[in-house]
């Protein structure tokens, strides 16, 4: 099976949440022998070589593709949607709630929260507009919807009406190196 990738965010510096989650799943991913029986593209708007690349080794299942586009902005709209319309991988797994257009039917998105629809005020209202948008729009056109807290579930199950079967809640994972001892934070702050 060839599975595609939206891994424009795991190359982004510096990483934050959105990024981290895509690069330690795609790290992740390169460790499960499971894996080994799939092929993976590795969609990105640009080389990943140098600070902004892995740095751990890809096995060779694992490719990147690159979709170069000359604006820092509508990459997964036009450029990954073209993509998708002319060689689209079996699946498709999008680390975020934009969906491209031309998607193929086995694609699974990660909604990782519904913030701006409690607190309107943080956002502009492009900004807002834009979010239920695409995040509306992915959650119709995916098969299958990873949320990432039972909160976010039935959020998408209230606020759009998202059937509940479509779901599946998958918790963050910890980096254990940090956060291997429970009480190892209170005991920072109490220093």
């Amino acid at each position: 099976m060839i599975i595609g990738i939206n891994a424009a965010a795991a190359i982004k510096q510096p990483r934050t949440g959105v990024e981290e989650y895509t690069y330690q799943l795609i790290k992740h991913l390169t460790m499960l022998p499971e894996a080994r029986a799939h092929r993976f593209l590795l969609y990105t708007p640009s080389a990943v070589l140098g600070a902004g690349g892995f740095d751990f080794p890809l096995p060779p299942n694992f490719e990147i593709k690159v979709l170069r586009w000359p604006l820092p902005f509508l990459w997964t709209q036009i450029r990954l949607a073209w993509e998708m319309l002319v060689r689209s991988p079996d699946v498709l797994f999008i680390p975020v709630h934009i969906l491209p257009f031309g998607a193929p039917k086995n694609s699974i998105v990660t909604i990782h929260g519904l913030e701006y629809e409690y607190w309107p005020q943080g956002y502009s209202f492009w900004r807002r507009f834009y979010l239920r948008w695409s995040t509306k729009s992915a959650a119709e056109r995916a098969r299958k919807i990873i949320a990432i807290s039972e909160n976010t579930k039935q959020d998408l199950i209230k606020l759009y009406g998202v059937k509940e079967e479509k779901i599946r809640v998958v918790h963050h994972g910890v980096d254990s190196k940090i956060f291997n001892d429970p009480f190892r934070l209170v005991e920072d702050e109490a220093s």
